[in-house]
């Protein structure tokens, strides 16, 4: 009895052409997709399988995310507590963020895609499994090969072009950051003139530190609000204190600062960016600390069955890529608020965030800094990032 045929086909660039192909030549008998861009499997489903029998993986998907969530935090705490590393958990691997984080995701499209295939394909025969991503098209070729029930034919677009744009991307986002920050720099100045926070000036001022989001959401009502901490201000709980905001993101245009600005003057609040902490010097030598990829791992990780090694290792490159120097100036911030001796105050709005973690690792060393988050948002059970390690 001949083998079922599986057919995993690889998006990438280019692929209609090769999808045409499989189509026409293979005669398949049913398709799933696995990925998370809707409009590209309703595109495929339209132009190319409108005839032929989709697999919905929703609801396994659903069950796979919510029956596996306790093992994914057990399994990224060991690796948090197993590393050896201070400053592991800043990786976005660690971060737990669904929303940047894609490894719990892509780990349980790779489970759902066993249960479908391998125990539950209604007894089609000939079956076409489109993938979005390559990391995930690797990881699943590598379980077919070591399963062998099928007879398993592949279609990728070219991954060296893929990796390469990341090495490109990582190194042009090193040099368009610092001409970003100057510019920024320049800006701030002027519209900020007289409200940018002074370290020595205020060292003497008993502080609480406000880290924020400034986006379309603080402007909702025409003036500038925060979304965030923003019932904090309408308490009286800051008398005879000096309030610093800090925002940790800012996706506004000139003329919503000048708002913000004008809500600033009117509270008397100081503005800190954080990129004012660091010299252009150091923020040169900050690029050129991690100029190269980082090391992957070339052993077999297991979790739950699975080998993630190809999920941990595309979870670092895409760390790599996505150069930021937010660490940098946190440390940068922290060593300088020490030249305020009085006792410090700093809110921020909890969400387990990277940002979070490196400031509340920086401020562990000083004793003069409070520390207190709010959670400022539902918590439902799939938003993993709002857990917190269990392992001491």
């Amino acid at each position: 009895m001949s083998k079922t045929k599986l057919f995993l086909f690889h998006t990438g660039n280019k692929y209609k052409s090769r999808l045409s192909k499989v189509i026409k030549t293979q005669g398949i008998d049913c398709w799933l997709f696995l990925g998370k861009n809707a409009l590209l499997r309703h595109e495929i489903g339209e132009n190319y399988l409108k005839d032929i029998y989709r697999i919905n993986i929703s609801k396994k998907l659903s069950e796979s995310q919510h029956n596996n969530l306790n093992d994914y935090l057990d399994y990224i705490d060991n690796l948090e507590k197993n590393t050896g590393k201070e400053l592991w958990w800043s990786s976005y691997l660690s971060w737990k963020n669904p929303w940047i984080s894609m490894f719990y995701l892509r780990f349980t499209q790779m489970d759902v895609f066993k249960k479908i295939v391998f125990e539950d394909r209604e007894g089609k025969k000939n079956v076409l499994v489109i993938i979005e991503e390559y990391v995930l098209f690797e990881s699943i070729s590598f379980l077919c090969k070591s399963k062998n029930q099928f007879d398993v034919y592949l279609s990728f677009s070219n991954i060296s072009l893929i990796k390469f744009k990341k090495y490109i991307w990582s190194y042009l986002k090193r040099v368009l950051l610092i001409i970003k920050y100057i510019i920024q720099n320049y800006k701030n100045k002027k519209i900020f003139k007289y409200n940018l926070f002074n370290f020595r000036k205020r060292k003497e001022d008993n502080l609480v530190i406000l880290p924020t989001f400034i986006d379309a959401r603080s402007f909702r009502s025409g003036d500038y609000k925060d979304p965030f901490l923003g019932k904090l201000f309408e308490e009286n709980i800051f008398n005879n204190k000096h309030v610093v905001i800090i925002p940790i993101v800012v996706s506004a245009s000139e003329d919503q600062l000048i708002l913000f600005n004008q809500w600033l003057t009117k509270k008397c609040f100081s503005v800190l960016f954080l990129f004012q902490t660091a010299s252009i010097p150091e923020m040169i030598v900050s690029n050129f600390t991690n100029l190269f990829p980082p090391s992957l791992r070339s052993k077999y990780e297991d979790f739950l069955g699975y080998n993630v090694n190809y999920l941990i290792n595309w979870e670092k490159l895409e760390d790599w890529s996505n150069f930021s120097m937010q660490s940098l100036f946190i440390s940068k911030f922290s060593k300088k608020i020490e030249i305020n001796k009085n006792k410090k105050i700093l809110i921020y709005p909890f969400e387990n965030q990277k940002w979070e973690r490196v400031l509340l690792y920086e401020m562990k060393k000083r004793n003069e800094i409070y520390c207190i988050g709010l959670q400022n948002a539902p918590c439902p059970k799939l938003s993993t990032r709002f857990y917190f390690l269990k392992i001491g």
